[in-house]
């Protein structure tokens, strides 16, 4: 596989997520809206009509523009808050995937073949070597987790009390 073609893939993917994050604000902009006019037409007549009819009269701008300022915030402050919360790095990755830090100076023979093959490839590819977390799952084998190589991890699953 071509790494830059790769990355002109990746770069073409991060486009498509961004079009699709906007069309979900909008749905959910929209889908709120009609939510409320239902609501509203509902607290009038005090009959559930969902026809076109009867939500064109509950339609207001104010109100339309006004649910899509709080549905907005709303999206806004849940991505702030989930980067806040992932800004530590790799670190916060693997300790919300629940995994368990395996101390430099371990005895445990498995995990001690598991540090000196990530040592080994942090040498290898000339970055200081990331600290390694032991999640026990069978899903994914294993991944490297960070912003940059400083505050990277690695992860390694475990399956019945050995690494997998």
């Amino acid at each position: 596989m071509n790494f830059f073609e790769a990355q002109e893939r990746a770069r073409q993917r991060t486009v498509w997520l961004i079009l699709l994050c906007a069309f979900a604000t909008v749905g959910l902009i929209v889908i709120t809206n009609l939510l409320l006019l239902g609501i509203l037409a509902y607290s009038q007549t005090g009959e559930f009509v969902f026809s076109v009819t009867a939500l064109h009269l509950q339609f207001d701008w104010d109100i339309f523009v006004g649910v899509a300022i709080v549905v907005s915030i709303l999206i806004f402050l849940g991505s702030l808050y989930k980067t806040m919360s992932l800004s530590d790095g790799g670190r916060s990755v693997a300790e919300m995937l629940g995994g368990q830090l395996i101390a430099r100076n371990t005895t445990d023979p498995d995990e001690r073949r598991l540090l000196n093959v990530v040592e080994e490839m942090a040498i290898a590819s000339g970055i200081s070597v990331p600290n390694v977390y032991v999640l026990d799952e069978t899903a994914i084998n294993a991944f490297a987790a960070g912003l940059t190589p400083n505050d990277a991890v690695d992860r390694k699953s475990v399956v019945g009390g050995k690494s997998g």
